[in-house]
């Protein structure tokens, strides 16, 4: 009898271990952009839910019951700042008195950013537009969960180098695709302005 209570709490705790090794840090992004950084720096470590479909404008997003919900039970949210989701701002700022929230944007020095064409003050926020400047978003995702989860801070880093290789060469090919259109003819029309950074 004592043997098989033996087997079975045996059995238990390896199945404890094996939910625990399977756990994922749960993170929820504003915006798309964000979330495929996340995806690609986090692999299967990270569970993350993008907040905002496609074609949803952040500008004016509000959060839903649901939204707030999700946000509340994530580890860490992650979003753009720089005033792009001027809407979701006060819940953000009382989530951040019991969670990671970081507004990946606001780690770009503000030299780098242009001055906002609307709003008199504040920083152009479409930041992803400009490669180099992404570049300082995928390092601020990677020093986050390599902070939430040291031990595998490792992995981290290495996806999150491969990643920055890609946009460096991305950066490359656009520089040089764009000196193929002549000077007098590189405009762009738009019915944005968010492509200033481009």
């Amino acid at each position: 009898m004592k043997r098989i209570y033996v087997m079975m709490l045996l059995l238990f705790l390896s199945f404890s271990f094996d939910a625990q090794a399977q756990e994922t840090i749960k993170v929820v992004a504003t915006i798309g952009q964000i979330t495929d950084v996340v995806r690609k720096i986090g692999g299967e470590r990270v569970s993350v839910q993008g907040l905002m479909g496609p074609g949803v404008d952040p500008h004016l997003y509000k959060a839903s019951e649901s939204d707030v919900r999700k946000l509340s039970k994530a580890d860490i949210i992650f979003y753009n700042g720089i005033n792009l989701e001027a809407k979701l701002g006060q819940i953000l700022k009382n989530l951040k008195r019991s969670k990671e929230v970081v507004a990946v944007g606001e780690t770009i020095p503000t030299e780098l950013l242009l001055e906002s064409l609307d709003y008199k003050g504040h920083y152009d926020p479409h930041i992803w537009f400009d490669v180099v400047l992404w570049i300082d978003v995928v390092k601020s995702v990677w020093a986050t969960l390599a902070e939430y989860d040291p031990e595998h801070k490792q992995e981290y880093f290495e996806r999150a180098s491969t990643y920055i290789q890609e946009l460096e060469q991305l950066h490359e090919y656009v520089q040089a695709k764009s000196q193929e259109i002549p000077e007098g003819q590189r405009v762009l029309v738009t019915a944005h302005d968010a492509f200033r950074y481009f």
